[in-house]
């Protein structure tokens, strides 16, 4: 009966050893109106590849009288700490891209004329629309813990560096007002569970 259970707890310990894939969501996501999954698989010990994934709705994301609905996807190059299996502390330097349809609310112009200027004349539409595209690179830096043999618990903290290109899609010639929130340095932070297999 003992070897039983020595064989069986052998074969468990194995089968968490084995465990090279993780896939995961970001607690924190919410927050920001989206929502996100990661899939992280191993490339060899201490070293792994993770795909991250992120869409918000039309709802989401209001900035000040802009509202932006789009995706994101980040691959993220992982290196653990003392060469372990998806557990421990990594750095993680990532590429990103963004995608958004931006709608950009429009206040009435001071002039019945209008003029230069972010506001809607008479006649005019209120609403402005366009996309916007956002390059990105940047650095994570986080602790994967197993929780058991198959929970993951991943929190992360990190910073990027976004260039971004907005395009109307009507006959507005000025830029919108918020796309500069995706130009610049663009912090991140996340807390991250998911399961190992």
């Amino acid at each position: 009966m003992k070897t039983v259970y020595l064989s069986a707890l052998l074969c468990g310990a194995s089968a968490a050893y084995g465990q090279t894939t993780a896939i995961k969501t970001n607690l924190l996501s919410p927050v920001v109106r989206a929502g996100s999954v990661a899939l992280e698989r191993q490339l060899k010990p201490g070293t792994s590849l993770q795909l991250h994934a992120f869409y918000t709705p039309g709802t989401g994301r209001i900035l000040g009288g802009t509202r932006v609905e789009g995706y994101g996807i980040t691959p993220e190059l992982r290196f653990y700490v003392g060469g372990q299996q998806l557990t421990g502390f990594y750095l993680g330097p990532y590429l990103r891209y963004q995608q958004f349809r931006v709608v950009e609310k429009l206040e009435p112009c001071d002039s019945w004329f209008g003029a230069s200027g972010n506001c809607a004349t008479w006649g005019q539409p209120t609403e402005r629309r366009g996309t916007l595209r956002a390059f990105g690179v940047g650095i994570l830096f986080g602790r994967q813990w197993r929780v058991g043999q198959h929970f993951i618990l991943d929190p992360f903290v990190g910073l990027g560096f976004n260039g971004s290109v907005a395009e109307t899609t009507d006959s507005f010639e000025n830029d919108f007002d918020n796309t500069e929130l995706y130009n610049g340095l663009e912090p991140r932070l996340g807390l991250a569970i998911g399961v190992a297999f």
